[in-house]
């Protein structure tokens, strides 16, 4: 390139995007906006413009609680007593995938438990489909050289609601979230497999070059 041409917008999205380690929530803004025909995806990971709700506010919020030690939810920190956020990240290919479990046993690299906030309904079979779990149990292959079939899952769900909050004559309506009184916290068993990493594997592979060429037409 000459010194003083100056680089395109496709290629200033090129090469952000391939500077940043692939995360489970990029692939699912992905895949969301595939379904339902929006934008958010680049404008996140692209532009780097972020418009959270106010569930992701509350749940990044809550997040961070657990992390730190701050949550005020005992039924469920008692549950949880392992490594905070542990974070995964490897190369698989030449991509490189990045994840933080919400509790993972750093010792014996055997005992995940993720935790859900949101009023959408967590069910067994919601779980059980739940790629986020697929791709932590492939990056522990990838990392600890665990087999998915030997560790042990559980996704805590603490339901939340929506409180809708009047701004006056001009400001219209917006809401707040909250925990759902009384607080609950449930609980799923769920398994992976090695079919299941091997699926989801190739699943990564298909988005990211999909994730490659939108975004070097951008």
């Amino acid at each position: 390139m000459c010194p003083f041409q100056t680089k395109t917008m496709s290629q200033i999205h090129l090469e952000k995007f391939k500077a940043r380690p692939l995360s489970y929530s990029s692939l699912n803004s992905w895949q969301w906006d595939k379904d339902h025909g929006t934008d958010r995806w680049a404008k996140h990971y692209l532009e780097d413009i972020n418009d959270d709700s106010p569930e992701l506010r509350f749940g990044k919020a809550f997040a961070t609680s657990i992390e730190d030690g701050t949550c005020k939810v005992k039924e469920l920190m008692d549950k949880i007593p392992n490594t905070k956020e542990y974070k995964f990240e490897c190369k698989f290919g030449d991509i490189t995938l990045i994840g933080f479990g919400d509790d993972f046993c750093a010792l014996t690299f055997k005992k995940l438990n993720e935790v859900k906030t949101g009023a959408a309904e967590w069910t067994q079979k919601r779980v059980d489909e739940h790629k986020q779990l697929d791709m932590y149990c492939l990056q522990n292959f990838i990392i600890n050289k665990v087999r998915p079939e030997d560790v042990d899952i559980t996704l805590f769900w603490v339901p939340t609601e929506r409180t809708e909050i009047d701004n006056g004559d001009f400001g219209g309506f917006d809401y707040s979230i909250d925990f759902k009184k009384p607080i609950e916290v449930k609980s799923f068993k769920t398994k992976r497999t090695t079919k299941d990493i091997m699926n989801f594997g190739a699943y990564i592979k298909k988005t990211y070059k999909e994730m490659l060429a939108f975004a070097e037409a951008y």
